[in-house]
């Protein structure tokens, strides 16, 4: 899991804004973040705390940062968030008279005045009160999650209040047909698969990665899915950030013969009786996709090939219409590779790179392949993450793209990361894209 939080931070350098004499531009220790602050508002040196972006703020805290604005509702007047999203509590990155901000910083006394706390942090804390995990449970401060493609209650919601009696009841029935047989918790052998963000990690990209033989990709802006193939009981799964579905959806492929529950259900949905949530017919595309990239064939050779005793996965990014807006213009849905892991271990830079050529699977867009051979400081050629993270998607040059994601050739363990050494820089200018 990326990590997320508030956190205590040490102000590093404080410059002027460049295009605004009321403003200035502020970094901390160790981090590439660069947020505008309000000028003389803080010094070279002080220690603070930092809220990321994404972070989704209680009101009471918002009104206590100066976070909240007057407006006129019905002829009265009301207090509103001043952020973005639909509360208006989400801080995003933006543009200020012209510069990046992500993410704000408050003096550390703010602790002390917080209003909707009936204890001190002190009091609350089990130990360290600048523990992370404490700030942001004691601040309440949350995570904004980008809704997943597996998410179908709103779906529901509507569904059971449409139609006839009759049509409402078998879509309730139909959705918890979904439920039981489809969706469950993800493989225990699986965790959601999450990349930290370079601005967090200055250390590790100067240190650890710079001088390092590196595979850079794009970053795509779609959600997560992975096919599993199960070498023991030689069964497939596909899984979304957040669970596994089934091979319910698989006897569409294998031909199996389906329940008498099951056969109703599809003969009504035939003649127009009941319309099927579309998070089953997205189910089921989800295997249809796989089989139309020949997967499950190139799953079990991958097995083979690599003598996995276990299982195989392959993670990649869903693109397309109706996931993330589909900032590529793609007329369908798609699938673009970017790791396998065989057992319990991730298949190398120089590996993938061989088994896509070989398979045919198609990966995401490549930025520095194996064979260049750079190292992270040639490829980047004087620039610095952030800025060669910034450009135009290679899968639509009329789209920003989101990012960029950084690998060694070889895998490689990080002290400081405690996990995988591999990083990824979201895009400035992509985060910023709405304020621009």
């Amino acid at each position: 899991m990326a990590f997320f939080g508030v956190t205590k931070e040490k102000i590093e350098r404080i410059d002027p804004h460049t295009n605004a004499d009321r403003l200035e531009l502020c970094r901390l220790v160790d981090m590439d973040f660069q947020f505008v602050i309000g000028k003389g508002s803080y010094e070279v040196g002080q220690e603070v705390l930092y809220f990321p972006v994404d972070s989704l703020f209680p009101f009471e805290l918002m009104e206590l940062l100066d976070l909240t604005v007057e407006k006129e509702r019905d002829g009265e007047k009301v207090l509103e968030g001043r952020l973005a999203g639909k509360n208006r509590n989400r801080l995003k990155t933006i543009k200020l008279r012209g510069e990046i901000s992500q993410g704000l910083v408050a003096p550390l006394d703010i602790l002390d005045k917080i209003p909707y706390q009936n204890k001190s942090i002190s009091d609350f804390a089990n130990g360290d009160i600048y523990d992370p995990e404490t700030l942001t449970n004691y601040l309440q401060i949350e995570k904004y999650e980008v809704q997943s493609v597996d998410d179908s209650n709103n779906e529901y919601r509507k569904a059971i209040k449409k139609g006839n009696v009759i049509k409402r009841f078998f879509n309730k029935y139909y959705y918890c047909l979904y439920n039981v047989n489809v969706k469950m918790d993800r493989l225990s052998f699986l965790s959601k698969y999450d990349i930290e963000g370079a601005d967090r990690y200055k250390k590790v990209v100067d240190e650890e990665l710079m001088d390092s033989f590196v595979y850079i990709t794009e970053k795509l802006e779609g959600s997560n899915l992975s096919l599993t193939y199960d070498v023991v009981k030689d069964t497939f799964y596909v899984n979304t950030r957040n669970r596994t579905i089934n091979n319910y959806f698989s006897k569409h492929i294998w031909g199996d013969n389906h329940s008498f529950k099951d056969r109703l259900l599809m003969k009504m949905s035939k003649i127009g009786l009941l319309k099927p949530l579309k998070d089953t017919d997205r189910a089921s595309g989800f295997y249809d996709l796989f089989k139309s990239k020949n997967m499950y064939e190139v799953l079990k050779d991958i097995a083979d090939l690599r003598q996995a005793k276990q299982h195989v996965t392959i993670y990649g990014e869903y693109v397309g219409p109706k996931v993330q807006g589909n900032i590529y213009e793609l007329k369908e849905n798609d699938f673009y590779a970017f790791d396998i892991k065989v057992d319990d271990a991730f298949i190398d830079s120089v590996g993938f790179s061989t088994l896509c050529n070989m398979h045919r699977i198609q990966h995401v867009p490549v930025l520095c392949s194996v064979d260049e051979e750079k190292t992270l400081k040639e490829w980047l050629d004087g620039k610095t993450v952030q800025e060669a993270s910034n450009g135009k998607s290679i899968l639509n040059p009329k789209a920003l793209r989101e990012g960029i994601v950084i690998k060694p050739l070889d895998e490689t363990y990080s002290q400081r990361m405690q996990g995988r050494l591999f990083i990824k820089q979201r895009s400035p200018e992509y985060l910023a894209k709405g304020d621009m």
